[in-house]
C-alpha cells in the first residue's frame, strides 16, 4: 500500500493541465495514474499527419459503439487514446478555443458562480500555457478551400492552428514534470466512509491499492471516468446492480448524455497535382527536419471553420476521407460537415465489472431526427460551395456521397452509410447546479467528499468546436478548486 497527497486518474489533456495547475497553487504531491502504454515509432509522436497511423494501435483503447440503428446498423469505432496525453496522441491535436456559446452554457451549467468573463480568463491563461502554432503549411485543397470561402456570409472561415511546436506535435510529459506516474489500469475508488482515499489499479494480473491524504481526481475520459464511478458504486442502481455491484449511491446520469459530433464527409476528385501522401519525398522531409515547415507538416485537417451562424463546423482535408493513408491515384479533397449542437445523445454503460472489460457504448446518433434532416442541409451547403465560382472549375467530380444521390433520401442514405465519429464524445457525467448533475459546480463528484472529475465527461453539452481546449479550460478551473480545497489537508 502506498501513499500520496492526491491521486489523478488518467494523463490526457485535463489531467497534463490539472498537474501542472495544482503544482504551480499548492505545491501537492501528485501521483497520476496512467494505463500501460507502448512508446510509438518517434516517426508517429513527432510528424503532425501520422496520427493517423496510431489509430487501432497499442496507443489507442480501440472502442467501438454498439450497432446504430440511424448508421446502417454499422458499429463505429471510436479510437481513445492510452498514454501521456490521452486522445492528443492520436488526434490532429486542432486548436479550436471555446466559443461565445460555450462560455454562455458553462455560466448557465453552474448556475452563474462562474461569469463569462471568467471563463474566458480561465482559456486565455490556458491558451497562454499552450502557445498553438499556426500551421507552416497549407495543402492546395485548404487553399483553394479558404479562397473560395473567403467572403461567404454569416461564416467563419479558418486555418485550424495547432498544438504543435516548430512544426511537431506537443508532447504533453512535460507539464508532469513533478510529479509521479503510476502505470496501470484504475479498477474503483477506495473509501473510508463517504470519503475517497484512494484507487485500486490493475497491473497485469495482480492488483495493488495507491491510497492518498487529500483524494482522487478522475480525468480518465468520457468513457473512462463513467465506468469507474460505476465500478465504485455511483451510477444508476438498475445497472450496478445486475453487476452485483454493491450501490454506494444512486446515480441516474452518470454515463448518460453522452453526446458526439457526428461527421459527413464530402469527397471530391480535384486537378491538384500534388497528391497528399504520408510518406513525403526525402526532400520534404529534410524541410521539415530543418524549417519545420512543409507538407510534413500538414496535420491533413488543415482549414474548414464555421458556417450557417456557427450551426455547421467543416473539416478539409486533401485526403480521401475514408480511405486515406492508402494511396489514391488522383489528387482529393474533403469537406467534411457536422452539426455543432446536435440534440441526440447517447449513454455508455457497464459489460462486465471487471476494470479491463470494455464498456457497452451507445453513440445515440440521429436519436433525434431533426440531427439527420440539418446534416442533409448541410451536404447540400458543401455541394453548392464545391459548385461555386471559387471550386467548381478546380474540382473534377464528387465521389461521396455521389453525383447520382440527390435529394433529401438519397443524402439520408449516405449518412448512414458514410458518416462517421468526429472522435468529441463528452457529456457522460455533466457539472453544474442542479441536483441531478453527477459532479457539482466545484468538480466534486455530488455527495462523496475527496472525489473530483474533470476532463470530457463533465461538460454540459458538447463544445461548439473541437474540444481539446475546452477541456483543458475545465481543468484549469478545477485546479483552482481542488487546491483550495486540499492544501490544508495535506
Amino acid at each position: 500500500m502506498e501513499e500520496t497527497d492526491l491521486i489523478v486518474v488518467g494523463s490526457g489533456a485535463a489531467a497534463c493541465v490539472l498537474a501542472y495547475r495544482l503544482r504551480q497553487q499548492s505545491g501537492l504531491r501528485i501521483t497520476v495514474v496512467e494505463p500501460e502504454s507502448d512508446l510509438a515509432p518517434a516517426i508517429d509522436r513527432e510528424r503532425p499527419s501520422r496520427w493517423l497511423k496510431l489509430i487501432g494501435s497499442k496507443d489507442d483503447w480501440k472502442l467501438k459503439t454498439e450497432p446504430c440503428d440511424r448508421l446502417a446498423s454499422r458499429r463505429i469505432d471510436w479510437p481513445r487514446g492510452r498514454g501521456i496525453g490521452g486522445s492528443t496522441r492520436i488526434n490532429a491535436m486542432i486548436w479550436f478555443p471555446p466559443t461565445a456559446t460555450d462560455f454562455a452554457n458553462w455560466e448557465t451549467a453552474c448556475g452563474g458562480q462562474r461569469s463569462i468573463d471568467q471563463w474566458r480568463a480561465a482559456a486565455s491563461d490556458v491558451e497562454s500555457l499552450v502557445q498553438p502554432e499556426t500551421p507552416r503549411f497549407l495543402s492546395d485543397a485548404s487553399q483553394q478551400f479558404m479562397a473560395a470561402t473567403s467572403g461567404f456570409a454569416n461564416a467563419e472561415p479558418m486555418i485550424y492552428r495547432r498544438i504543435n511546436r516548430n512544426g511537431r506535435r506537443t508532447d504533453f510529459s512535460a507539464l508532469l514534470d513533478g510529479a509521479g506516474v503510476v502505470r496501470g489500469t484504475a479498477d474503483r475508488v477506495l473509501w473510508h466512509g463517504e470519503r475517497a482515499v484512494g484507487v485500486n489499479l490493475v497491473q497485469g494480473d495482480r492488483s495493488r491499492e495507491l491510497r492518498s491524504r487529500c483524494g482522487v481526481v478522475l480525468c480518465a475520459g468520457a468513457i473512462g471516468t463513467p465506468s469507474i464511478l460505476m465500478r465504485s458504486g455511483i451510477g444508476p442502481a438498475e445497472d450496478l446492480s445486475r453487476h452485483d455491484i454493491i450501490v454506494r449511491v444512486d446515480r441516474p446520469n452518470v454515463g448518460r448524455r453522452l453526446q458526439d459530433h457526428l461527421v459527413m464527409p464530402v469527397i471530391f476528385e480535384t486537378k491538384s497535382k500534388n497528391i497528399f501522401r504520408l510518406d513525403p519525398a526525402v526532400r520534404d522531409v529534410a524541410k521539415w527536419m530543418v524549417t519545420g515547415a512543409g507538407s510534413v507538416s500538414s496535420n491533413i485537417a488543415e482549414c474548414g471553420g464555421l458556417f450557417d451562424g456557427g450551426r455547421f463546423q467543416v473539416h478539409v482535408t486533401p485526403t480521401n476521407y475514408l480511405t486515406f493513408p492508402k494511396l489514391s491515384d488522383t489528387a482529393m479533397m474533403t469537406i467534411a460537415i457536422n452539426l455543432t449542437r446536435p440534440r441526440s445523445s447517447g449513454t455508455v454503460t457497464l459489460s462486465s465489472p471487471h476494470a479491463c472489460s470494455l464498456p457497452v457504448i451507445q453513440g445515440g446518433y440521429g436519436r433525434d431526427d431533426r440531427d439527420i434532416e440539418e446534416l442533409v442541409e448541410g451536404v447540400e451547403m458543401v455541394r453548392s460551395i464545391a459548385r461555386g465560382s471559387g471550386l467548381g472549375e478546380w474540382v473534377e467530380r464528387e465521389l461521396i456521397p455521389g453525383q447520382r444521390r440527390e435529394g433529401e433520401q438519397a443524402i439520408r442514405k449516405a449518412i448512414s452509410r458514410y458518416a462517421q465519429t468526429l472522435y468529441h464524445p463528452t457529456g457522460s457525467c455533466q457539472f453544474g447546479n442542479q441536483i441531478d448533475s453527477p459532479v457539482d459546480v466545484d468538480f466534486k463528484v455530488r455527495g462523496f467528499d475527496g472525489l473530483w472529475a474533470v476532463d470530457a465527461s463533465v461538460l454540459p453539452s458538447v463544445t461548439t468546436g473541437n474540444p481539446t481546449a475546452s477541456v483543458m479550460t475545465m481543468a484549469w478551473v478545477a485546479a483552482e478548486s481542488i487546491a483550495g480545497t486540499t492544501v490544508d489537508r495535506s
